[in-house]
Protein backbone atom coordinates (compact mmCIF):
# COMPACT_ATOMS: atom_id res chain seq x y z
CA UNK A 1 0.00 0.00 0.00
CA UNK A 2 0.58 3.77 -0.59
CA UNK A 3 0.81 6.94 1.26
CA UNK A 4 -1.61 8.90 -0.64
CA UNK A 5 -3.97 11.75 -0.27
CA UNK A 6 -7.27 12.12 -1.87
CA UNK A 7 -9.67 14.57 -3.11
CA UNK A 8 -13.03 15.25 -5.04
CA UNK A 9 -12.19 16.50 -8.72
CA UNK A 10 -14.70 19.69 -9.04
CA UNK A 11 -13.47 20.55 -12.81
CA UNK A 12 -11.27 19.82 -16.15
CA UNK A 13 -11.76 16.50 -17.96
CA UNK A 14 -11.58 14.30 -14.50
CA UNK A 15 -14.61 16.18 -13.09
CA UNK A 16 -16.79 13.83 -10.68
CA UNK A 17 -13.49 11.63 -10.09
CA UNK A 18 -11.30 11.27 -7.58
CA UNK A 19 -7.96 12.79 -7.38
CA UNK A 20 -5.18 10.46 -5.77
CA UNK A 21 -1.86 12.60 -5.00
CA UNK A 22 1.32 10.70 -4.04
CA UNK A 23 2.53 11.38 -0.64
CA UNK A 24 5.52 8.94 -0.52
CA UNK A 25 8.61 11.40 0.55
CA UNK A 26 11.22 10.99 -1.76
CA UNK A 27 9.43 9.74 -4.48
CA UNK A 28 9.81 11.38 -7.69
CA UNK A 29 6.00 11.86 -8.51
CA UNK A 30 5.40 13.29 -4.91
CA UNK A 31 2.86 15.87 -4.16
CA UNK A 32 1.78 15.16 -7.79
CA UNK A 33 -1.35 13.57 -9.18
CA UNK A 34 -0.68 9.62 -10.21
CA UNK A 35 -4.22 8.91 -10.59
CA UNK A 36 -7.94 9.51 -11.35
CA UNK A 37 -10.68 7.22 -10.13
CA UNK A 38 -14.23 6.05 -9.99
CA UNK A 39 -13.61 4.48 -6.64
CA UNK A 40 -11.27 3.93 -4.61
CA UNK A 41 -10.07 3.09 -0.52
CA UNK A 42 -8.02 4.49 2.15
CA UNK A 43 -6.89 2.62 5.24
CA UNK A 44 -5.92 4.46 8.49
CA UNK A 45 -7.00 7.62 6.97
CA UNK A 46 -7.30 11.15 8.44
CA UNK A 47 -9.38 14.16 7.41
CA UNK A 48 -8.02 17.52 7.09
CA UNK A 49 -8.74 20.71 6.48
CA UNK A 50 -6.57 23.81 5.34
CA UNK A 51 -8.88 26.68 7.47
CA UNK A 52 -6.92 29.14 6.35
CA UNK A 53 -7.92 27.80 2.61
CA UNK A 54 -11.20 27.56 4.01
CA UNK A 55 -11.48 31.22 4.97
CA UNK A 56 -10.69 32.29 2.09
CA UNK A 57 -13.13 30.02 -0.34
CA UNK A 58 -16.00 31.69 2.49
CA UNK A 59 -15.07 35.25 1.93
CA UNK A 60 -14.19 34.45 -1.91
CA UNK A 61 -17.20 32.27 -2.25
CA UNK A 62 -15.18 30.53 -4.61
CA UNK A 63 -14.30 26.32 -4.75
CA UNK A 64 -10.87 25.53 -4.33
CA UNK A 65 -9.41 21.91 -3.20
CA UNK A 66 -8.63 22.46 0.62
CA UNK A 67 -9.56 19.81 2.17
CA UNK A 68 -8.20 15.71 1.77
CA UNK A 69 -8.47 12.48 3.22
CA UNK A 70 -4.44 11.02 4.00
CA UNK A 71 -4.09 7.20 4.11
CA UNK A 72 -2.78 4.07 2.62
CA UNK A 73 -3.99 3.30 -0.82
CA UNK A 74 -4.30 0.19 -2.92
CA UNK A 75 -5.28 1.11 -6.11
CA UNK A 76 -6.96 -2.30 -7.07
CA UNK A 77 -9.34 -2.06 -4.14
CA UNK A 78 -12.39 -1.45 -4.43
CA UNK A 79 -14.12 -1.85 -0.97
CA UNK A 80 -17.87 -1.96 0.29
CA UNK A 81 -19.90 0.88 1.10
CA UNK A 82 -21.13 1.52 4.49
CA UNK A 83 -24.08 3.01 5.37
CA UNK A 84 -22.31 5.79 6.98
CA UNK A 85 -21.45 8.85 4.62
CA UNK A 86 -19.42 11.47 5.01
CA UNK A 87 -19.08 14.67 3.49
CA UNK A 88 -17.41 18.53 3.59
CA UNK A 89 -19.20 21.68 3.16
CA UNK A 90 -16.77 24.42 3.68
CA UNK A 91 -19.93 26.70 4.53
CA UNK A 92 -21.34 24.76 7.22
CA UNK A 93 -18.27 23.09 9.45
CA UNK A 94 -14.82 23.22 9.34
CA UNK A 95 -14.35 19.36 9.45
CA UNK A 96 -15.88 16.72 7.64
CA UNK A 97 -18.95 15.70 8.71
CA UNK A 98 -21.65 12.71 8.89
CA UNK A 99 -25.38 13.04 7.73
CA UNK A 100 -26.27 13.94 11.45
CA UNK A 101 -23.70 16.09 11.62
CA UNK A 102 -20.88 14.88 13.43
CA UNK A 103 -17.38 15.51 12.84
CA UNK A 104 -14.81 13.25 11.71
CA UNK A 105 -11.09 13.74 11.93
CA UNK A 106 -10.25 9.86 11.39
CA UNK A 107 -11.51 6.48 10.17
CA UNK A 108 -9.92 2.87 10.06
CA UNK A 109 -11.29 2.81 6.38
CA UNK A 110 -12.98 5.11 3.95
CA UNK A 111 -14.53 3.90 0.55
CA UNK A 112 -14.80 6.62 -1.91
CA UNK A 113 -17.49 5.93 -3.98
CA UNK A 114 -18.19 6.61 -7.93
CA UNK A 115 -21.41 8.36 -6.56
CA UNK A 116 -19.06 11.37 -5.53
CA UNK A 117 -19.37 10.46 -1.59
CA UNK A 118 -17.08 8.69 0.77
CA UNK A 119 -18.16 6.40 3.49
CA UNK A 120 -16.92 5.34 6.52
Amino acid sequence: MQPVSIHYCLSGANRGKWSVIDRQRGSSTYGRVISHQSRAVLHGAAFRVSEKRRQAVIAKRCREVHARVWGLCDLSEQGETTATSAHYNPFRAPTFTTRDGQPVHTADTVVFHDNGRCYV
